[in-house]
């Protein structure tokens, strides 16, 4: 109904900060895995990456934990039942943030373009045909729920293929 409807995108509104921070990250450190020749120069710089996007990642449960009075003061009383949505949201982007140490080496240290483009279509149909079933089935959770799931799945695809690559 307009009300769930009203919940989720007051929610989703504040965790766009996320996928907006997500995808700068993306975009700075695509070129210096561009650059690389060996494997072990991409692992140094995973490494790296992996210990920023933790960080990150500390800082978005922070925000999980803080989420009433972020809400609060973004929108007032009347979105108070956000919070819990907001939450479900920030911790379904975990593996997105994430995603991010496997799909840029993936793209450009290993030249797999095609791979994650295969990737992206089997997340968007995945993502809505579970949105489909779990909106009228959990309301405004339904769509965090689809997120957090395609996002485990992006992250597992892209990490297992990353790891055989690297093993290769």
């Amino acid at each position: 109904n307009s009300f769930q409807a009203g919940i989720y995108a007051a929610a989703s509104r504040i965790s766009l900060l996320f996928a907006l921070l997500v995808s700068s990250l993306g975009g700075v450190i695509a070129p210096r895995f561009s650059s690389f020749k060996k494997k072990t120069e991409i692992t140094s710089y995973l490494k790296k990456v992996t210990l920023m996007v933790s960080g990150i990642c500390l800082l978005m449960l922070m925000t999980v934990l803080l989420a009433d009075p972020i809400i609060r003061s973004v929108f007032g009383v009347k979105y108070l039942l956000a919070i819990p949505v907001f939450q479900a949201i920030t911790i379904a982007m975990i593996p997105f943030l994430f995603s991010v140490v496997t799909t840029q080496p993936l793209i450009y240290s290993f030249n797999q373009p095609k791979f994650f483009a295969a990737t992206t279509v089997i997340q968007v149909v995945s993502l809505v045909a579970l949105d489909y079933f779990l909106i009228a089935i959990y309301g405004a959770f339904g769509p965090a729920i689809a997120m957090g799931l395609t996002n485990v799945l992006v992250l597992v695809l892209t990490g297992g293929r990353l790891i055989y690559l690297l093993r290769k």
